[in-house]
């Protein structure tokens, strides 16, 4: 599997309301599902690149990329 099909696939899974974008809410059950700090907006903030307070697609497959899968 391609790095952007992960990124793809990763995305479907946290995106859990299918609504196109990931927020707050879904990247903080995801990190708690981690057993990561759910509280850690900076690693959120540094995903939304346009500040609009959600991570689409295209955001994600970037910090993806840029963080060498790890989200």
């Amino acid at each position: 599997m391609s790095p952007q099909d992960e990124a793809a696939a990763l995305f479907d899974q946290v995106d859990t309301d299918k609504d196109g974008v990931i927020t707050y809410k879904e990247w903080q059950d995801r990190e708690m599902s981690q057993q990561r700090n759910p509280f850690d907006l900076g690693k959120f903030l540094r995903g939304d690149t346009n500040s609009d307070r959600t991570i689409d697609r295209q955001e994600f497959l970037r910090y993806y990329m840029t963080n060498h899968g790890q989200v």
